[in-house]
């Protein structure tokens, strides 16, 4: 017997789950799948930056975040190669609008499980845990639906008008759809990274920090707090960078951030005394939205990690996920009303997230390209005292408007020899 829904969404992370709460808004008749059980963890950096904050305020869900275990961040700290940094917060930016931001840092098991918990308390959503996406049901050639398979191996068929896909960097979704080849990744635009928890951290404040070391240029290596006396410490690097750059041969990241933990002045007596939770280390790829793949067709869409829309820069993914699943509802909900759904309604959600989210993707990548330069990045923040440079340090990781100067060659010239 065959269950049916106007759309089923495949993956109850932040993507997947903003996406059923919007489609809930809607009155649209919705089915959110997942091939965990919640809570669970999540390879991550845990910062949840002002886009998604403002996508928590409209859903009513801060009050709710921030009941669980969290850091509630109002700065960060970008420091260079040399040590020179300077604090910086966060700004909120609607449009010409400018405010004083935050991000809250908090473990991905108990954040993602606020929102798919929300998603699944709304009239209209049926959840599913622990079901896996196998394959789209289709008649006469076109998807008519999922078929799922659950932990005992039992098939599971649900019908649905337009299928999600929110299930990861490594979509299955992606792939059946044709949107995505995973045996011929392009490493340029995919990015390494892991994580790993500690206690005992000296000197975790109230700041998230991220470290430009030489060593994992193209990329950085961070300290967030994530409340109750916890660190979330990790590294990421671009992937074609890891597999050897000038006759270097292949990095191992998690070799290579072991020895600065143990020998780099900025961190060995810092982390002397920490203590990593065991079995907390975890690794994970991410797809950069450097590398555009095809985000809708006839009765599907892709969002977040699925839709390849992770920072090329800073390897942030959640707000993208929340923003690109909000999108995704709109113009699903809407390609249902108008009947446009095998007509090519949904391929203007695609045109929607290049519009909003293309130019800051592509600015980040130029960004990360640049800094596979380490005398540039040595130089921007050799200079983060002087005012010109530390509005563009700040605009790295905050401002997507204010980032575009540093993809200038005339900001470069102005500032070296200012």
């Amino acid at each position: 017997m065959e269950e049916e829904f106007e759309v089923a969404v495949v993956g109850g992370g932040p993507g997947g789950a903003t996406a059923a709460a919007f489609l809930a808004r809607a009155g649209v008749r919705t089915l959110l799948v997942d091939k965990a059980r919640f809570p669970r963890d999540k390879a991550c950096g845990d910062a949840v930056c002002t886009k998604s904050v403002r996508i928590l305020e409209e859903l009513g869900l801060t009050g709710a975040v921030e009941r669980e275990v969290c850091a509630k961040v109002r700065t960060q700290a970008l420091i260079g190669p040399q040590g020179r940094g300077v604090p910086l917060p966060f700004v909120d930016r609607v449009g010409d609008l400018r405010k004083p931001g935050f991000v809250y840092v908090i473990r991905r098991d108990r954040f993602d499980n606020v929102l798919f918990q929300h998603a699944r308390s709304l009239p209209g959503v049926t959840a599913v845990e622990g079901v896996a996406f196998a394959d789209f049901l289709c008649e006469g050639g076109r998807i008519a639906g999922i078929v799922a398979s659950d932990g005992e191996g039992r098939e599971r068929r649900y019908r649905a008008s337009i299928v999600i896909g929110a299930d990861g960097a490594m979509s299955r979704v992606a792939e059946r759809a044709g949107a995505y080849d995973f045996s011929h990744k392009d490493h340029r635009h995919w990015i390494a990274a892991f994580r790993s928890y500690f206690r005992g951290v000296q000197g975790l404040g109230e700041s998230m920090e991220l470290h430009f070391f030489d060593e994992v240029l193209p990329g950085y290596f961070w300290i967030f707090p994530v409340g109750g006396g916890e660190a979330n410490v990790g590294a990421g690097m671009v992937e074609s960078a890891l597999q050897g750059r000038g006759g270097a041969g292949k990095i191992n990241l998690r070799k290579r951030t072991a020895e600065l933990l143990a020998t780099h002045p900025r961190l060995r007596d810092r982390f002397s005394g920490a203590r990593e939770v065991e079995g907390s280390f975890r690794g994970w790829q991410l797809p950069c939205g450097s590398e555009r793949r095809p985000l809708a067709g006839d009765g599907w869409m892709l969002i977040g990690d699925a839709a390849s829309l992770i920072d090329p820069f800073s390897g942030e993914g959640i707000s993208n996920a929340m923003h690109s699943g909000m999108l995704a509802a709109q113009f699903a909900a809407r390609a249902l009303r108008e009947g446009t759904v095998r007509d090519g309604g949904l391929r203007r959600y695609e045109e929607q997230v290049w519009r909003e989210l293309g130019p800051e993707l592509e600015t980040a990548y130029r960004l990360q390209r640049l800094a596979r330069h380490r005398w540039l990045t040595r130089a921007v923040f050799a200079r983060a005292a002087r005012p010109r440079a530390a509005r563009a340090i700040a605009a790295l990781m905050g401002d997507p408007e204010a980032a575009r100067q540093l993809t200038r060659p005339w900001f470069y010239l102005r500032l070296l020899f200012a």
